[in-house]
């Protein structure tokens, strides 16, 4: 077969692939979509965060929220430039909820409810 050599992780062992053209693009073109979709729900949840703590540090915010730091950081830094930009601050969407940290015992359930109580 002439096509891609992949090298994956499977398991903690690395294994190479052969990909024909077709399946490569449609491997790629998922991977890509799942990234950004990270990124967009990590700037929903960073733009929530500063809706609700809008003098906290990029440190406050990468402490509160769960994602790696760096992509943090570049989401907070995003989400001010558009705030400048805007001169209205952080925009609010609808489906914007903070993602809480593994194991802090902060449930959907009590954030909701702590978004209602506080509005």
């Amino acid at each position: 077969m002439s096509g891609q050599r992949v090298v994956v992780l499977v398991r903690g062992e690395r294994v190479t692939i052969e990909l024909d053209r077709e399946t490569f693009g449609r491997v790629c073109a998922a991977v890509d979509a799942a990234k950004a979709a990270r990124r967009s729900a990590l700037g929903r949840a960073v733009r929530a965060y500063l809706r609700r703590n809008p003098d906290a540090t990029a440190n406050e915010v990468a402490a509160a929220v769960y994602g790696r730091r760096e992509e943090i950081l570049r989401a907070v830094r995003t989400a001010r430039a558009a705030e400048a930009a805007s001169d209205t601050g952080p925009a609010a969407s609808a489906d914007e909820r903070p993602v809480p940290k593994p194991g802090t015992g902060n449930s959907a359930a009590a954030l909701s409810a702590e978004e209602e109580a506080s509005a």
